[in-house]
Formats: structure tokens, sequence, C-alpha cells
């Protein structure tokens, strides 16, 4: 209870707390409770503690989100303590707390093929993250490798409305390292690129 609660006289306690137990929400025209955005609640709360805060800084995307969630900025050791590098990746985070595995193991979504484009577009790495409630598990595919994979597949894939991708790698520690390893090399080899351009 509140502490305004506890200095009411006792009488008005009593008469309130008769009141809390009878009030029905059942009437009340309130905004109803949506499980998917419950669901989108519980896979963020999930993700962010994998990615530790003294090697990546994790930075929303909230207004007018066009099929980024996260961009990820990689922090590094330096003689003078920890930088921030501005090397980052970007992250679509999908989320099911009901999916049929496939005979293999991975599982399967539908992706729009304007947000492979909209992430390839992207000049820093980009990955799809797929939470699946029901085993509190991630799993990962890196966006360039799965453009390729539809190329070498369908040289026409472009046109087409949705791609399925299967998703089977665990995005754990050892994952994580991976994407922040490549990460750091594209940061590296665009600032070299940059140089270059700048003085041709």
């Amino acid at each position: 209870m509140c502490l305004l609660y506890n200095w009411l006289p006792l009488t008005l306690r009593t008469k309130l707390f008769s009141l809390m137990k009878q009030y029905n929400f059942d009437d009340a025209n309130l905004p109803k409770v949506n499980s998917n955005e419950n669901l989108e609640t519980i896979s963020n709360n999930f993700f962010r503690p994998l990615f530790g805060v003294d090697k990546f800084e994790i930075r929303s995307e909230t207004t007018r989100d066009k099929g980024i969630d996260f961009h990820i900025e990689l922090k590094k050791q330096s003689s003078g303590g920890s930088v921030y590098t501005n090397f980052r990746f970007a992250v679509q985070l999908k989320a099911t707390d009901s999916v049929q595995s496939n005979a293999d193991g991975s599982f399967s979504l539908q992706i729009n093929t304007a947000n492979i484009n909209y992430l390839l577009n992207n000049a820093m790495p980009a990955y799809y993250v797929f939470y699946l409630k029901p085993a509190n598990s991630f799993y990962y595919e890196n966006v360039n490798y799965f453009a390729n994979e539809l190329l070498h597949k369908d040289p026409d894939w472009n046109q087409k409305t949705k791609h399925t991708l299967r998703f089977s790698k665990l995005l754990d520690a050892e994952a994580i390292n991976e994407i922040y390893e490549t990460t750091y090399g594209n940061g590296i080899l665009l600032r070299q690129l940059n140089r270059h351009l700048r003085f041709s």
C-alpha cells in the first residue's frame, strides 16, 4: 500500500479496501493488453543482457522504426580506458511463442523483401535475431549471408514479396564474440576506405 493509505483513519482504510476488492475492470473501458506487445517486451528484456556493457552499447530505434530495432555500438579497451568506437551493427528482433521446428531443428520465419533490402542498405553489418519463447533461446543470421543465399538460389529474388529464413544458429557467447569481431573488422575497413576516398 502507498504511504498515504497508512495515514488514513482505520474506518476509511477499511472502506477503501472494500471498494478495491469490489472494483470490476470488466466494466471499465480501458486499452486491451496485446499479447504481441507482451512478447516484444519479453524478448527485449532477455535480449539486452546478452550483450555485456563492457563491450556493447545498445540503442533502441524508437522513432519511426522501419525495420531496425537496435543499433549496437562496440566499445574497445585502450590504454586510457574503454572508448566508444562508433563501429555499429543493426538488429531486427523477431519473436514467437509458438512455432513448429523443421526436420533439421531449424525454425522458419517469413521475411519481407523490403526489410531485407532496407537492412542491406545499411553500411554496417546487420542481423536478424529470432527469440523462441518456449525455449527462452535466441537464434540469429547475418543479413548479408541470407541475401547471398537468396541470390544463389534465385537471381530474381528481389522481385518476390517475401522469403523464408531458416534460423539454426544459436546466439550464444561464441556467436556474440563473432559478431563483435565482424563489426570491428567492418568498421576498420570503412574507416580506411573513407580516408582513402577523402585524400584521393
